[in-house]
């Protein structure tokens, strides 16, 4: 019989059977299953997995279509890298220019911090977005 707990509820909880065996639900849905034996070390790994950011370079315009991104602009022309049109709350990019390229954030219909837009001015500037499913809040 499965018992579903939250991580929380297992606060304290050192050790194991090797019997015993949890299901990480991701938030893409995916399920890592980790047993008693190495516990710790299979729970970090799965953790890590399942809140990973997606990495991703560019040198021109970009659509973000995934959660928890990190995009790194290179070159040096033009860049409008667009983010999600129908962000989950708390969803976050973080957008990095690191060349002399000029990067425009586009809210793609949601305002980011009060504009449609926002601008990179200075190489290795670095702005995190977080949603919320109104609108995208900027932190650089």
């Amino acid at each position: 019989m499965a018992i579903n707990k939250s991580i929380t509820e297992l606060t304290g909880v050192t050790s194991f059977t090797d019997s015993a065996f949890f299901t990480l639900v991701t938030a893409a849905g995916d399920n890592a299953k980790i047993t008693g034996a190495n516990f710790k070390t299979q729970l970090a790994a799965a953790v890590e997995l399942a809140i990973a950011p997606v990495f991703i370079e560019v040198s021109g315009d970009y659509t973000i279509t995934d959660d928890n991104i990190i995009v790194v602009v290179t070159g040096s022309g033009l860049a409008t890298i667009t983010l999600k049109a129908t962000p989950n709350r708390g969803d976050k990019a973080i957008i990095i220019r690191a060349s002399s390229a000029n990067v425009t954030v586009n809210g793609n219909g949601l305002n980011v911090v009060g504009s449609a837009t926002q601008t990179l001015s200075t190489k290795y500037d670095v702005v995190n977005c977080y949603a919320l499913t109104t609108e995208w809040l900027y932190s650089a």
